[in-house]
């Protein structure tokens, strides 16, 4: 890649989380994620900075450690699964290999308990064998260091029967736009990602200005589009250092 002078942006950002812890990550595929943006606004006729807002926010925002744009994470939504404690046990170890943090779980008339990961383990035995289990996964989001930890915590997701989650730098929704991508390892890359969304995005566009199509990208419910464009527009004050409202 040939070198390009790194956007003020990365300072910009940087200067709000002085003090803050930053997690390890590799700070040349953050800016590798920024140039894929970048070009992309440029080739698609997006306002300058759109992109790097809705990424900052999606990959950024529940993060902690510097606000990059980040192409290996991933935001699970909750999940309600059914199924027997025989099931259980198979399904357990894409549990434990995902990352799910907790979990709440019920069966017949009796009342949900939250459990962490390493509690539902232990009490996994005293779960009845002669009735079907519901079991409310709760969502969590994290930023991997690769790409391949990334795609093997989706793998582990999908083989568990929960889908929906929030992948790459864009976060498209694998519940509802998976079948568009070859393999899971391509919603990782940044590339690939971008380009899905941006032509999503530009899809909303043909009826919509820019940001009710950002919100529409989000959200086809009103109050929740409407709040994913005020968190788009106030990191888009940021990157553009506009005065707040």
């Amino acid at each position: 890649m040939k070198y390009i002078q790194k956007p003020i942006i990365f300072f910009l950002i940087a200067l709000s989380m002085i003090g803050k812890k930053a997690e390890a990550y590799d700070s040349a595929v953050a800016y590798q994620a920024w140039y894929v943006l970048h070009q992309m606004e440029k080739q698609a006729a997006i306002p300058k900075g759109l992109l790097m807002a809705m990424s900052l926010v999606e990959t950024g925002q529940a993060m902690e450690g510097s606000i990059l744009p980040w192409p290996y994470t991933i935001n699970t939504n909750g999940k309600t699964l059914y199924m027997t404690s025989k099931d259980l046990q198979k399904k357990y170890p894409y549990m434990e290999q995902a990352g799910v943090r907790s979990i709440s779980v019920s069966w017949k008339d009796t009342l949900a308990h939250k459990y962490s990961l390493s509690e539902f383990r232990e009490r996994m035995s005293e779960f009845p064998s002669d009735a079907p289990l519901k079991l409310k996964i709760h969502p969590f989001s994290k930023r991997y260091k690769t790409k391949n930890e990334a795609a093997s915590v989706a793998k582990n997701l999908i083989a568990l029967g929960h889908t929906n989650f929030d992948a790459g730098l864009l976060q498209v929704n694998w519940m509802y736009h998976g079948e568009n991508f070859n393999q899971v390892d391509h919603v990782f890359d940044p590339s690939k990602n971008v380009k899905y969304a941006v032509n999503y995005l530009r899809k909303h566009k043909k009826d919509r200005d820019w940001w009710r199509s950002v919100g529409r990208y989000h959200s086809g419910t009103e109050k929740y589009a409407k709040r994913y464009i005020e968190n788009v527009w106030e990191m888009y004050q940021k990157v553009h250092r506009l005065p707040s409202v």
